[in-house]
């Protein structure tokens, strides 16, 4: 199941703390990673309501010229992110953030795009606070 088929309990589900996806974060200084949840969350706040009232736009302008649905892609360069991250960065106030490259491929294998996404977990309620396609840590 895609994170898109998943998500659109968030439209219909009343509950905030209903979980889309988990991920493994990678450990990491003062915080110990392990099993990080990204909730429907709340538009304001943080998860994926947040996510994408704030980034889809963002996250489907850095799709381009491939095809498919945002959220997806948004899931995908999170899940890398938060399990090998090539940087990360205590922000205090019990939030974290991890980043890692994200080459985009052509059909021949070439790289034509690298970014560095921006993802940030309550280290407190141990769930995706946002992810941002750009900005690294």
């Amino acid at each position: 199941m895609t994170i898109f088929t998943s998500s659109l309990n968030c439209n219909t589900l009343k509950r905030e703390n209903y979980v889309v996806t988990t991920y493994q974060a990678a450990k990491r200084d003062s915080f110990s990673g392990g099993r990080i949840t990204l909730q429907c969350g709340a538009p304001a706040s943080h998860g994926y309501r947040h996510i994408r009232a704030r980034h889809q736009v963002d996250w489907t302008n850095r799709m381009s010229p491939m095809r498919g649905n945002w959220d997806d892609f948004m899931d995908f360069a999170t899940r890398q992110s938060l399990a090998a991250p090539s940087k990360y960065a205590n922000q205090g106030g019990g939030k974290f953030c991890y980043t890692t490259p994200i080459q985009v491929r052509n059909t021949r294998g070439q790289v034509f795009k690298t970014f560095y996404p921006r993802v940030v977990i309550s280290t407190n309620n141990r769930r995706v606070i946002t992810s941002i396609p750009g900005g690294g840590c």
